[in-house]
């Protein structure tokens, strides 16, 4: 039988990796065993993380496709940058997700003779690793291969996109700047995950989608990753993600099926309504505005029985949101009232002064869903063309403050009619959607 051999082979990108070599027919002739990212002299070791855990990911992937356990399918990594070094290791959980980990802290080689020698040491570790995954691979190369692959059919991957919307970088005084820094490139990401990091500290689970995990998604020029690339970018396309996806950060949720976004039956509307109460208040409770609250982004679910039915709901898509009391993006809110879309809670005038989150954005929506689920129309976008401006009005005109909140759920007469200062409204007219910017909903 040929000897298999481990050697420090070709490039990919500016990297080295080492691989372990065997020659035996069909199978695969290499498998990565020890990656490595290296920048240039003004680059930080954070800018070689979404390359390493494209990298040694893959090469994970691989060590389980010749066999090899879940729990030994691991490729430890080196970062450098500048004049640092950090060791790294990426491994698998369930469903072949990589997860890469800090192994060492940062270690300079022109540093203290101690930082020197824990570097020597960490490369000793490694060679001493690469060679007993070696022995795996011999063992489990004569044995039964297995397939492994990144799976992700219970998952949903949504993109962090840029835009008009994109929320205010943070501040250095700001609440939130204490939470982890989840990337140095991209404040959007940074944002969106410190706002549900707050949110799971409230214990938010039960009425809020969070994320599972981010991935990276690689560049067209990491060979080693083309399969995982590939497969990314076709779920993204399927969902309806138009955006130049390289090295861009794609958050993952939990796929919610059999959930809906639907209005709900008459039966089920007082439920929903409970539900949809609930989690306002969980986001007044957290300093939080949505700012994109809607139907489309409310995923409920009818739960128990004929005689005990209630839902269960989840409010998702918080790429949107921002804390009480700052700014919202000013090019936001001119689009929403160039276009007048009138699911959000702008009116004409808004985009010539600064706009604050406040808990009157999550109080709008509140409020007209409730008249929505009253009323005779199925489409929330037909509905609030004609009468979100109207519910606006009158929620300011009261300061913010609800508007029957304490009454129990039922069609809109008598007082509430009163409240909201016009009888017309129940019998207005839908007009249809006369300006062609409507098309951009």
């Amino acid at each position: 039988m040929p000897q298999p051999r481990s050697y420090l082979c070709r490039a990919t990108c500016p990297e080295h990796c080492l691989f372990y070599f065997y020659r035996s027919g069909s199978q695969s002739p290499d498998k990565l065993v020890v990656g490595a990212e290296v920048k240039g002299l003004d680059a930080s070791i954070e800018s070689c993380y979404s390359q390493l855990i494209s990298v040694c990911g893959n090469g994970a992937i691989s060590l389980l496709e010749s066999g090899v356990s879940l729990e030994d399918a691991v490729v430890p990594g080196i970062a450098m940058a500048g004049s640092e070094y950090q060791f790294c290791a990426v491994y698998l959980l369930a469903d072949s997700f990589p997860v890469m980990v800090a192994l060492s802290r940062k270690l300079s080689p022109l540093g203290s003779i101690e930082e020197q020698l824990e570097i020597a040491t960490w490369c000793l570790r490694l060679v001493h690793f690469a060679t007993e995954t070696a022995k795996l691979l011999r063992r489990s190369n004569s044995g039964k291969r297995m397939k492994a692959y990144l799976e992700l059919s219970n998952y949903f991957v949504k993109p962090v996109r840029d835009g008009i919307k994109s929320p205010q970088p943070i501040a250095e005084d700001d609440a939130s700047s204490s939470m982890p820094l989840f990337s140095n490139r991209s404040m959007r990401l940074n944002r969106l995950m410190c706002l549900y990091e707050k949110m799971r500290g409230q214990s938010g689970e039960r009425l809020v989608l969070f994320p599972v995990g981010v991935l990276t998604m690689p560049g067209r020029e990491v060979a080693a990753s083309e399969d995982i690339r590939n497969l990314l970018v076709r779920i993204c396309r399927e969902e309806g993600f138009r955006l130049d996806l390289d090295f861009r950060p794609l958050v993952v949720f939990p796929k919610l099926s059999g959930w809906c976004v639907e209005k709900p039956p008459a039966s089920l509307r007082e439920q929903y309504l409970r539900q949809l109460t609930a989690a306002v208040e969980f986001l007044n409770d957290a300093s939080i505005a949505h700012l994109d609250l809607r139907p489309d982004n409310v995923m409920w679910r009818a739960v128990g029985g004929e005689s005990d039915a209630a839902v269960e709901m989840k409010l998702i898509d918080f790429d949107d949101a921002a804390l009480f009391d700052h700014p919202i993006p000013q090019e936001f809110v001119s689009y929403v009232v160039d276009t007048r879309d009138y699911r959000y809670p702008f009116q004409e005038g808004d985009e010539e002064s600064e706009q604050l989150a406040a808990a009157l954005h999550n109080q709008f929506f509140l409020d007209a869903a409730e008249l929505w689920l009253q009323s005779e129309v199925d489409h929330f976008t037909d509905f609030m063309w004609d009468r979100g401006q109207h519910i606006l009005r009158t929620l300011k005109e009261k300061g913010g403050c609800s508007l029957a909140r304490s009454e129990p759920f039922r069609h809109v007469t008598g007082s509430l009619v009163e409240d909201l200062d016009t009888a017309a409204l129940t019998a207005m007219p839908l007009k249809k959607r006369k300006t062609d910017s409507m098309n951009e909903w």
